[in-house]
């Protein structure tokens, strides 16, 4: 602490402590910005700053193509520029992951940065990849580190714990990502008299510390954006869709037409979400979709009652996925030059329409799922070719069995898979046959989803699915709503019934029900004796 503090003093002689501007810039960072960088904030950008200068903490649940990490990083560079000449001032920032450090706070950061010294009124200090130093040589050497970013895989949280100043900024980008233990650590940083803490995040998933934050408004300040109130969206209004189908319907319509409208004006501000990307995201989600509430309203998604699969059940397993993924393949490159082999096993849903996907999946060890192609209009010949390449070379040696959905374009599939040497067992899959267990679910398709949803259940604890950042996959997944019929039965929503509700393709989130079918003897989920299928094989033929 001995050369931080001598640091400190000499940063603080060599500041210009007296500005005359300096005493209304700590109060308006807007200010700030426009006097010191020639920035024009947009509306809840500017509501962000404010809320920074005057609360401890804010809370930003923003929708895609915000801005609010460009506003974040126009914060740390007032706070750098205003508090740093008193000698004592830090900015500490997070994210899920090294890349995201780098590529997104970090890197708006330096543009910021380069912005004032085009300007000719430079920032003070200079700055490293993810570092900020003043004072020292020039080069940092020998000077005083008043900002730095780090990824929780960088660090143990609890080396954070010595880091105190009089003036402390943290900043969580990409929230929901960010692991609580984490959070835990920066909240034990803010306990001087001027500290500020800001987390931002797409409000993707209904559980954990970011949506905690959220709900907790009382003192913390919120500051939410949806794409409707981008000024690239003006002139659209948004409303809640009403109930009655007539009424829907109509505003549905109007809603439409008000977008494409707004499509066809120029863009007012590069670099923010347009009603172009609103529009496609609106055909294709309908505004009642998990995936339209957080990325194009801002907001965290309802908790449907009659989802198969929760939201945030399906937002832990990409998180497992990317958790897991790090460092992998040196963990996969060691486990195999032991001799050790990783079980693989591919599934095919073949497109049933021109417009739909044909769709890849593989699982690797029985959890990692990965998509290894998803492409409309591809020949029965194209998709045997790209099997080959998985199965003799990617995989080559490791994969089980091929699962292919046998109804539709399935059956010639299975033939032309069949017919070419060196294959796996290909094993076809009807999924509207008779469940295994008719008294509590009415078909096999509805049984398999349960099936995946016990996957995902993080009360299960063991063996539970990654998924990965796909988000059409996710999108898919949580579509699907079941139904209880009158028999008593467990029913899934049929795909002409998704179709109705707008969701057009389905076959991302079918391979993975087909990743964990096993149709070579499957065990009753309920955790019965293996048996063959009552009514019908689940080989199909």
């Amino acid at each position: 602490m001995g050369r931080r503090r001598a640091a400190a003093e000499i940063l603080k002689r060599s500041l210009d402590s007296e500005d005359d501007s300096l005493t209304a810039w700590r109060k308006d960072p807007v200010l700030w910005a426009r006097e010191r960088l020639g920035l024009v904030l947009w509306e809840r950008q500017c509501d962000i700053l404010h809320s920074v200068a005057r609360n401890t903490y804010t809370i930003v649940p923003a929708c895609f193509g915000s801005g609010k990490s460009f506003a974040a990083a126009v914060i740390v560079c007032w706070w750098v520029d205003c508090w740093a000449r008193d000698g004592n001032a830090l900015v500490v920032t997070t994210a899920p992951s090294t890349h995201q450090v780098k590529t997104i706070l970090w890197r708006e950061i330096h543009r910021h940065y380069e912005r004032a010294r085009a300007r000719g009124n430079p920032l003070p200090g200079r700055l490293l990849t993810q570092a900020w130093v003043v004072g020292g040589d020039g080069r940092g050497a020998g000077g005083l580190t008043v900002a730095f970013g780090r990824a929780p895989r960088d660090f143990d949280p609890t080396s954070l714990q010595g880091y105190h100043a009089d003036h402390l900024l943290a900043i969580i980008d990409e929230a929901p990502g960010v692991d609580p233990l984490i959070w835990e650590t920066i909240e034990s940083l803010m306990t001087s008299q001027h500290v500020r803490l800001v987390a931002l995040g797409n409000p993707l998933d209904p559980s954990g510390p970011f949506f905690d934050q959220c709900r907790n408004d009382r003192d913390r300040q919120v500051v939410g954006i949806s794409a409707f109130g981008s000024p690239n969206l003006a002139s659209v209004e948004w409303t809640p869709p009403p109930m009655e189908r007539a009424d829907y319907q109509k505003w549905r319509d109007d809603l439409l037409a008000a977008l494409e409208a707004e499509v066809a004006r120029p863009i007012a501000v590069n670099g923010l979400v347009t009603a172009r990307w609103v529009l496609e995201k609106f055909k294709r989600w309908g505004p009642l979709h998990p995936e339209f509430e957080s990325r194009v309203l801002g907001r965290f998604p309802e908790r449907r009652a009659d989802a198969v699969v929760p939201w945030a059940w399906i937002q832990s397993g990409r998180r497992r996925w990317t958790e897991t993924g790090e460092g992998r393949e040196t963990t996969e490159a060691a486990t195999l030059s032991r001799g050790v082999t990783r079980n693989v096993i591919l599934a095919i849903d073949p497109a049933r329409k021109g417009d739909n996907e044909t769709v890849i999946g593989s699982l690797t060890d029985g959890r990692r799922v990965e998509l290894e192609d998803a492409r409309a209009g591809l020949t029965a010949p194209e998709i045997v070719n790209r099997v080959r390449f998985l199965a003799g070379g990617k995989y080559e040696g490791r994969v089980q069995y091929i699962v292919v959905d046998e109804p539709g374009m399935g059956g010639p599939l299975i033939d032309f898979l069949r017919m070419s040497p060196g294959l796996p067992p290909v094993l076809p899959v009807n999924t509207g046959i008779r469940a295994r267990n008719p008294r509590r679910y009415f078909n096999l398709r509805a049984e398999l989803w349960f099936a995946l949803r016990e996957r995902l259940d993080p009360e299960q604890g063991h063996d539970l699915l990654e998924l990965p950042p796909d988000d059409e996959m996710a999108a898919q997944m949580a579509a699907v709503t079941y139904r209880i019929n009158p028999r008593g039965q467990t029913e899934v929503e049929t795909k002409d019934e998704l179709r109705h509700r707008g969701v057009a393709d389905l076959g991302r989130a079918d391979v993975v029900m087909l990743l964990i079918a096993d149709p070579r003897g499957m065990r009753d989920f309920d955790g019965g004796e293996e048996s063959g299928i009552i009514g019908g094989s689940i080989y199909g033929r």
